[in-house]
């Protein structure tokens, strides 16, 4: 089965870049292009963080498209979460040595998608600024895309969630309402959504924990010596380490990870205390919603088939002697 084709649309920081990592290392997957922008960090540092990775991994093929510095409406807000100074754990990694894509993201998501009509798996693992950009920009851009899966959104379809929401508000999960305007967009598309959020991302059983950490160290590689830094940058300070981005990466791999519900959802705008929240139909016997997108929600993970998986994978990925991954 030839691999799948895939731009990632991310803002490294330090779960991006493992999501870098565990695509670099998935045969399953050919990485076409990463495209950059403002979200964990302003896109300056997202776009050298995204070429810092790949030159790491020795993947200097893969082109970087550097994308919006802001929300399309709004300032951007910071993160309240700390990646560090570096945005990378303060690992420092050397300042990359090539240049980014002429083209702005958006127009780069314009055109691979054109050039490879219903064969783009879009993964997006931040705030969906860039994907809204090249949708208005080009109308036929989700006729081109073959499935949309997205890091994002609070469903109510766990206990763990809300629990889990950003420091912002006890409804919101980041990559939305840094551009709610942006989300509605996407998620108003018709694209093929699948979002896995905050009430997956951050179940118990899923969290990269100090006994994971040792096995995926077993193996020293210059790869798993930088996960093991950035890793323990949040470990250290006493957060939970959740994989939130290569969840993503690990649904374009492999599906069958994840267990799905069709629900209708749409992204509110205003509130004063909710904008940004992704407002979910779960009742049946209601008309609300009807005339809403309908999307595949991740309600639950096979864990340990999802760990074992990183683990392996990120343990297994070397530069080649010409600079490519084997």
């Amino acid at each position: 089965m030839p691999a799948k084709k895939i731009i990632l649309d991310c803002d490294p920081g330090i779960d991006d870049a493992l999501a870098i990592l565990l695509a670099l290392a998935s045969p399953e997957l050919e990485i076409i292009g990463i495209t950059t922008v403002s979200g964990n960090l302003h896109v300056d540092k997202t776009s050298k963080n995204a070429l810092k990775v790949l030159e790491l991994a020795g993947a200097n093929h893969i082109a970087v498209a550097k994308g919006a510095a802001k929300p399309l409406l709004r300032p951007l807000p910071k993160d309240p979460f700390s990646h560090g100074e570096d945005g990378l754990g303060n690992t420092f990694l050397p300042e990359p040595r090539r240049s980014l894509s002429r083209l702005h993201a958006a127009d780069f998501i314009i055109q691979r998608a054109e050039e490879n009509k219903g064969e783009i798996f879009l993964v997006s693992t931040a705030p969906l600024t860039n994907i809204a950009l090249a949708i208005l920009k080009e109308p036929n851009l989700p006729k081109w895309i073959k499935k949309h899966i997205l890091i994002g959104g609070i469903y109510g379809v766990t206990p763990y969630g809300y629990a889990n929401a950003t420091g912002l508000s006890p409804v919101l999960e980041w990559n939305i309402c840094v551009d709610p305007e942006a989300a509605k967009i996407v998620f108003n598309s018709g694209m093929d959504i699948i979002a896995i959020g905050n009430d997956v991302t951050t179940i118990p059983s899923a969290e990269f924990k100090l006994e994971h950490l040792r096995r995926l160290t077993s193996i020293k590689t210059p790869i798993t010596k930088f996960a093991e830094k950035i890793i323990r940058y949040i470990i250290d300070r006493g957060f939970p380490m959740h994989l939130h981005d290569p969840m993503a990466i690990a649904a374009a791999v492999d599906e069958s990870l994840f267990k799905f519900v069709r629900l209708r959802v749409d992204i509110e705008i205003h509130g004063t205390l909710t904008c940004g929240q992704t407002v979910t139909e779960h009742r049946k016997r209601f008309a609300w919603g009807e005339e809403k997108p309908e999307i595949s929600v991740a309600y639950d993970i096979d864990a340990k088939r999802f760990l074992d998986l990183f683990i392996v994978r990120i343990q297994s990925l070397k530069p080649s002697e010409e600079g490519m991954i084997r």
